[in-house]
């Protein structure tokens, strides 16, 4: 840790902003537009917050607390600083418990009152135990939809992913917002007509 400032409340705080530059640096699956390289994680942050503002109109519940909703967004994915971002296709259980172990270190350099705030917020988020949370989580899914149309590549689909396969992981949507939902299938269906998944005939039993 360093001593910026003799301020030790102050101090703490640049420390864990510091920290947390380190998102930067954590690279996801999909590429930025120019296709030079990978979105990182601290992009991915921005873009969800981005969408859950402007797509806040087309949730059904009105009553939420959308700043409650921007800050989860801003600090779900700080847990990735130690591990890294996984694919919700390869994802595995201990990464929850390594991304749990991150939480505790990294908002542990706050003060105790952040500390509770912050940690608390990531908490909430992935516990879905409110409807801030479950709506903050739909957008965290929908964002690769969007980022993977626009900038995938139709002759690289390493995991042979199928419309059905994504309609799995992203089915807890629908339980969310049905107008979520309705843009949720619109971006996978046109992913499927530019050919970034294969559009098996499987059962899927969804089409709106």
């Amino acid at each position: 840790m360093s001593e910026y400032l003799q301020d030790s409340d102050v101090n703490s705080k640049l420390n864990f902003l510091t920290e947390i530059e380190k998102l930067k640096e954590v690279y996801r699956g999909n590429a930025v537009l120019s296709g030079n390289r990978n979105e990182n994680s601290a992009e991915h942050t921005w873009h969800t917050v981005m969408m859950a503002w402007l797509l806040s109109d087309r949730f059904e519940v009105k009553e939420v607390d959308q700043l409650r909703i921007f800050k989860m967004l801003l600090v779900h994915d700080i847990v990735e600083i130690d591990h890294g971002d996984q694919n919700v296709f390869l994802r595995v259980a201990a990464q929850d418990e390594k991304e749990k172990a991150c939480a505790a270190r990294v908002f542990g350099l706050l003060p105790e009152v952040d500390n509770e705030e912050l940690h608390g917020l990531w908490a909430e988020f992935e516990s879905q135990a409110t409807t801030e949370a479950r709506y903050a989580k739909a957008i965290d899914a929908m964002q690769p939809l969007l980022n993977h149309y626009v900038t995938g590549d139709e002759r690289y689909n390493e995991l042979n992913l199928t419309r059905s396969m994504v309609i799995e992981k992203k089915q807890f949507i629908r339980a969310i917002s049905q107008n979520l939902w309705e843009i949720t299938i619109a971006l996978i269906d046109l992913s499927v007509k530019k050919g970034l998944y294969e559009n098996h005939q499987e059962n899927d039993g969804v089409r709106n």
